[in-house]
């Protein structure tokens, strides 16, 4: 028996026990890892004063070397566990640049000096207790009250049992206690369902604004999905499958059922003049618990270090083990300036559109970015795919935009090296433009050497492939892409092109509809399920298709019930010529796409205008020119000398 004098700390509802290390809410005990509680005593015990962080992490972690953002999200804990009291909710103040401060009013309590007795327990007390030097569980002995009743009971006269017997039973149960303990941490741990392998990054909300900073909020999630994609293990879902998010707040079960991940990460941003505090969960979908948090309350130029470390702590989490080149690209910084940095967020956020008009706001956000820091090579990039849709679409002339796509890519290239992003637009620019398919195969390897999680150059590469006759080869990289991004709808219908282009049409059909299942108003894949169809003959099937996309397209209603009268009088040759006439009118107020011509006029079986439009649409370097080879539009043609001519000249025969 022996004497010892207590003391508590009371504040906002709450006890905190140091002797026993438990905090009580309502005499209910909360359950604490040891380093959070340590790092609440620390604080209750300095009430009222500033805790420097370095101080405050040197007593916590004495024992290891730590970052700061596990001292971040020992605090965030903290706060969440106090939140249980409305006292409690604000009761951690973050000073900035210095730490934090105690501010609830705090009593101590001395206890008078009590007698000590153990409680009786038959059986060594097993707990689990968090341990976060490596975020595992580790079996910890109670051994104060391991020994049950038998030093109490050898004082006790109604046992019979002499006093020496009782230590020798005591001792007995000290040793199979700790034998016990040696083989519970020794022990291998328990099996898990499997490591997670795939993961969604949501857009980041932001809070206290009065309106949606939506470049910041997908500038976020882009930054940290390029940060994690370079984890080789995890597949990370692109930025374009997450852009949906933007205007929605889904559960993570909702996410992991539509993308089909298995962990979903989510954030905040606050920004207050020129600081920025970042809170980020990574939850589980299964079960919705969280496998880690943090709070990050830095100035806005300690951005990128918080990117790093969320990046960083994501995949310790999710146990990745990264390999040494991928350790070193994490921590890769493109700019240092926030400024540009943010311009670069606000030319990917208007390029996820692919408008004519946002694609052009991308390129000057970009060139805004280049304004600032004329070495960050990410911003030429941007400006290099900017130009390249820009073209491929026809938005501008093919001469004008890939040349500048090109340009700007080789001044990625030779700022940086190693952006698989940079070589991807550079063998976007050789295939469509130079329609050299030997150097574009070259720099699409490069580029997934890189980054081989880049659905963008998996599916360049199947388009490469899908021009030269490599079918089974277009199929395993447009497979590849969809693996990565398996709910884009744009991914699922490029499979259906290369059953298309094999005139597999029935297969074809399946993975349009498919795609329209994701997206019911998918204009692209209304279009190519009316070209399927009407390869099988199935013209009705095919004209409903073809105006269902034109509408979806900003056609009026006027314009497709014509469009629909005269096929229904004429025929299939009807509607042809109605689009010919319609085509032929546009002519006069703008440019046309002649590759779309060629194929009004082989369907109206006028050989003699399909080539000339087809020697227009090289002359201009239509990027779409590459499948002549294998698009089923043309195969009337094939007989005729001037085809064998053309496909040399594009590039696809010797």
């Amino acid at each position: 028996m022996s004497l010892q004098t207590k003391h508590f700390y009371e504040f906002g509802g709450f006890r905190l026990d140091p002797s026993e290390r438990v905090l009580l809410c309502d005499d209910q005990p909360l359950a604490l890892a040891p380093k959070v509680f340590d790092t609440l005593l620390i604080l209750v015990e300095n009430h009222g004063h500033i805790v420097e962080r370095e101080a405050l992490m040197n007593r916590v972690w004495a024992d290891s070397f730590v970052e700061e953002g596990n001292l971040t999200y020992t605090i965030s804990i903290l706060r969440k566990i106090l939140a249980a009291t409305p006292e409690g909710a604000n009761c951690i103040e973050t000073v900035p640049k210095r730490g934090y401060r105690f501010k609830a009013l705090v009593q101590k309590i001395e206890d008078r000096p009590t007698r000590i007795v153990f409680e009786k327990h038959t059986v060594a007390n097993v707990t689990i207790a968090e341990s976060e030097d490596n975020d595992s569980a580790r079996p910890m002995i109670n051994l104060a009250t391991t020994l049950a009743a038998p030093l109490l009971a050898a004082t006790t006269p109604e046992k019979n049992f002499s006093r020496r017997r009782w230590l020798a039973v005591a001792a007995l149960l000290t040793v199979s206690a700790l034998c016990i303990a040696v083989w519970l941490i020794l022990k291998p741990p328990p099996k898990t369902d499997g490591a997670i392998k795939t993961i969604a990054v949501l857009p980041f909300k932001v809070v206290g604004a009065e309106n949606h900073d939506d470049y910041l909020e997908l500038g976020m999630a882009d930054a940290l999905i390029t940060h994690l994609s370079n984890a080789r293990q995890i597949f990370v879902r692109p930025t374009s499958a997450v852009h949906r998010y933007l205007e929605q707040a889904p559960t993570p079960a909702t996410v992991g059922r539509e993308l089909q991940v298995e962990a979903v990460l989510e954030g905040s941003v606050q920004k207050i003049d020129d600081r920025i505090r970042i809170t980020v969960r990574l939850l589980k979908v299964q079960d919705q618990q969280p496998l880690w948090g943090a709070t990050f309350d830095e100035k806005f130029t300690s951005i990128f270090a918080v990117q790093d470390s969320i990046a960083q702590q994501v995949t310790r989490a999710l146990e990745v083990q990264l390999s040494a080149d991928e350790k070193r690209r994490f921590v890769r910084r493109y700019t240092d300036n926030p400024e540009a940095y943010q311009a670069y967020l606000r030319g990917r956020f208007y390029w996820s559109k692919w408008s004519r008009e946002s694609l052009q706001k991308a390129i000057e956000s970009f060139k805004q970015a280049l304004a600032i820091d004329a070495k960050y090579a990410l911003a030429y990039t941007g400006i290099a795919d900017s130009y390249a849709v820009m073209g491929y679409l026809n938005f501008l002339p093919p001469t004008e935009a890939y040349p500048k796509s090109k340009e700007a890519a080789l001044q990625a290239v030779e700022l940086d090296n190693s952006i698989g992003e940079a070589y991807s637009a550079l063998a976007e620019s050789k295939l469509f433009y130079d329609r050299n398919f030997v150097e574009a195969e070259q720099e699409i390897r490069r580029a997934l050497e890189l980054n081989p999680n880049d659905t963008k150059t998996h599916n360049l590469y199947g388009a490469l492939l899908l021009a030269t006759g490599r079918f089974a080869e277009a199929l395993a990289a447009r497979k590849r892409a969809l693996e990565i991004d398996p709910v884009n709808p744009f991914m699922v219908n490029a499979v259906g092109w290369v059953y298309f282009y094999q005139r597999n049409y029935d297969d074809a059909i399946e993975w349009y509809r498919q795609a329209l299942a994701l997206d019911p108003n998918f204009t692209l894949a209304h279009q190519d399920l009316g070209n399927a169809y009407y390869q099988k003959g199935m013209h009705a099937e095919a004209i409903d298709e073809f105006l269902k996309s034109k509408t979806l397209s900003g056609a009026s209603p006027q314009e497709t019930e014509a469009l629909r009268q005269v096929f229904h009088s004429s025929g299939a040759s009807g509607y042809w010529q109605k689009e010919l006439a319609r085509a032929t009118e546009q002519m006069q107020s703008g440019r046309v796409n002649s590759w779309r011509m060629a194929r009004i006029y082989t369907e109206l079986n006028n050989a003699e205008a399909a080539f000339a439009w087809l020697e227009k649409a090289l002359a201009e370097r239509s990027g779409l020119i590459i499948f002549l080879n294998v698009v089923p539009f043309f195969d009337r043609l094939h007989g005729d000398p001037r085809f064998a001519d053309l496909a040399r000249r594009v590039g696809l025969t010797p």
